[in-house]
């Protein structure tokens, strides 16, 4: 196969790695196995250019997106309607969608298991035609990715900046008023968290998302039941623990499609990107959209 491989050289891992030795591993990792690659380290608007160009070449047949779940799902405007297959190197913060598929964390490892691995349909969720991979969340996520986010742009340790995300919620505590309408039902509600799921979410190990299916053609909408700070807590300490099913804060329901609305703009972290949206939001799952690279080799 004809494979580009783009990495995005803004990456939270990427700086672990020495620039030329990346490039020419990932890129033998490749060849090894008889496919023709170009691996190149982009950032900016570079990174998106590389991106366009990669899916307007008829000859490529998979990109690989080297970042975390921002990077990949910032790729989704190109390579979907490109009819393009995308791969993903795990040189991100949380890397769920890579997680989820079993990928190996090191950038070397996860080419050569991707290089020996096969095209698989999984479903997307859509919000206004922006198109996503895992979740879109309103309420204290938004909050949280800001105060995160800030730490590890200054290179802070992953707890570090998931204790500086958490600070940042307590302190502003968001709230929001919505009016949701889904088939066969409507709901106004003021809330801190609500959450729009690529497929049902499932209880799992601290820090992680793992949902039930990739491919179960649904959307799972998440409601915090509590407003005041003392159940956001309790909400957020269960989250943090990978309790999503069980989480006694937590109501949920599955839909194919619901529309949120609000009195003004609306503010969203789009697979742990944020995001300003103009209401309504209309959120659609897309049933197997997006043609993915898996590993053969799972990771451990």
């Amino acid at each position: 196969m004809r494979i580009d491989v783009i990495i995005n050289a803004a990456a939270g891992s990427v700086r672990q790695y020495r620039s030329k030795a990346l490039v020419r591993g990932v890129g033998e990792a490749f060849m090894g196995r008889g496919h023709r690659v170009g691996v190149t380290l982009e950032k900016g608007k570079s990174l998106g250019r590389a991106i366009r160009r990669s899916c307007d070449d008829p000859s490529v047949e998979v990109v690989v997106i080297g970042g975390g779940d921002g990077s990949v799902s910032r790729a989704l405007e190109h390579v979907v309607p490109a009819g393009k297959s995308l791969g993903i190197l795990p040189m991100g913060t949380m890397n769920y969608v890579a997680r989820e598929l079993g990928t190996p964390r090191d950038p070397v490892q996860a080419a050569a298991a991707l290089a020996d691995g096969r095209v698989s349909a999984i479903d997307l969720g859509e919000v206004n035609g922006r198109m996503f991979l895992i979740r879109a969340c309103l309420g204290m996520l938004p909050e949280f990715i800001r105060g995160r986010d800030l730490v590890r742009r200054k290179g802070g340790e992953v707890l570090n900046a998931v204790a500086a995300g958490l600070l940042g919620v307590v302190r502003n505590y968001p709230l929001i008023d919505v009016a949701l309408r889904w088939d066969g039902g409507a709901r106004r509600l003021s809330t801190p968290f609500l959450m729009i799921s690529n497929n049902v979410c499932v209880d799992t190990a601290p820090l992680r998302l793992r949902r039930r299916r990739l491919d179960e053609a649904t959307l799972a909408v998440y409601l915090a039941n509590g407003i005041d700070p003392a159940s956001l807590a309790t909400f957020g300490i269960q989250a943090m623990m990978g309790q999503w099913i069980n989480n006694n804060e937590l109501a949920w329901f599955t839909t194919r499609g619901i529309e949120v609305d609000a009195p003004g703009a609306l503010e969203l972290s789009i697979d742990g990107e944020v995001e300003t949206m103009k209401p309504p939001l209309a959120f659609i799952t897309r049933p197997l959209a997006l043609k993915i690279l898996c590993p053969t080799r799972a990771a451990t």
